[in-house]
């Protein structure tokens, strides 16, 4: 953590990505970015690439330490495990898109961490925001109201394993004069036994 938390903070649960994937994934992104340079797109910053697992919200600084217990008993005897990062797509779906993701398959280890972690936060009285399937992806870029064209996208691309070792507690906050772009910093980590 880089400086003092603020009294509150907007907070999640995430898991990182590895640098090879990070890169390769910016690679596969240069025709989309190039080909997309004068619309309104907003792309995600690179260091901010993550994998959600539960969306906590604003919470008091305070609370950091009450919920990492919480994360610890939720990782009990979780072992490492790995990740599937793939396809850049359209979220929710190619017609109703409005942003683009690499898809991230949805395996039994990453659904039974998150299934496990979303009943601890809930059970701890966290508020988090819920939806109605846990669909995992990397968030690349917000579109508003332009498109991307379905012929622009992968039609398949590589899969990568990310290895998956910790789950780290993000805080997230916009910055810069617009305060349009958003930032986000691992602020505490829970290593998997």
């Amino acid at each position: 953590m880089s400086e003092p938390l603020p009294e509150t903070i907007r907070a999640f649960t995430a898991l990182s990505i590895s640098q090879s994937i990070v890169d390769d994934v910016v690679l596969r992104l240069e025709p989309l970015r190039d080909a997309y340079a004068d619309t309104n797109i907003r792309w995600v910053p690179v260091a901010n690439y993550h994998i959600t697992l539960c969306f906590i919200g604003d919470i008091p600084s305070a609370e950091v330490g009450k919920i990492m217990p919480v994360v610890a008993e939720a990782c009990e005897d979780f072992p490492p495990f790995t990740v599937k990062v793939g396809h850049i797509r359209l979220f929710p779906s190619p017609e109703t898109g409005a942003v683009l993701v690499a898809d991230v398959v949805r395996d039994e280890p990453l659904m039974t961490l998150q299934n496990r972690l979303n009943d601890a936060l809930l059970s701890a009285g966290y508020n988090i925001k819920q939806r109605d399937k846990y669909r995992p992806h990397m968030t690349l870029a917000r579109l508003r109201k332009n498109k991307i064209a379905p012929a622009m996208l992968e039609k398949a691309g590589e899969v990568h394993v990310n290895p998956v070792r910790a789950l780290h507690l993000y805080r997230s906050w916009k910055i810069g004069e617009t305060r349009k772009t958003v930032r986000n910093e691992i602020i505490r980590s829970h290593s998997l036994s």
